[in-house]
């Protein structure tokens, strides 16, 4: 079972170099079939950081059920990812685990923190991966 009832993709339209232009549609696609027991599941195509931080914040704001956030893109867009949920936790703290849990794909021209956590360079492989650690309650803090 997922540890989440709401979940975020957000996918850096600009990002990474040497991907099909259908990648957004496909990962969009996989995402929420991947994700089907989850009620609010939900792909935003930015093409700025700026624009993924704002939704990521906007998403973890709206309530307090626990949700996961995917970041596709390089490590820009994770990083907008990861100052969107800051942006939304306020003076209250970081959030834990059992609120926001958050995911990156390597798909910019460098993603270090994926990377380093061993996510596939194919995107799809990679979020095929992280649902499957989602299910499966294997995280890293």
């Amino acid at each position: 079972m997922l540890p989440a009832e709401r979940a975020l993709l957000i996918i850096n339209q600009t990002s990474g170099t040497g991907h099909k232009e259908s990648i957004a549609e496909e990962l969009s696609s996989l995402f929420k079939q991947g994700l089907n027991e989850v009620t609010d599941v939900r792909v935003e195509l930015v093409s700025d950081h700026a624009t993924a931080r704002r939704y990521t914040a906007e998403f973890i704001t709206e309530t307090d059920t626990p949700a996961v956030v995917v970041a596709g893109g390089g490590g820009g867009t994770l990083r907008a990812v990861v100052e969107g949920v800051c942006d939304a936790s306020g003076s209250a703290g970081l959030p834990g685990p059992e609120r926001v849990r958050v995911g990156a794909l390597r798909m910019g021209s460098g993603n270090v923190l994926a990377k380093q956590f061993g996510v596939p360079s194919d995107p799809e492989a990679g979020l095929r991966g992280l649902q499957a650690s989602l299910k499966a309650g294997l995280t890293v803090p």
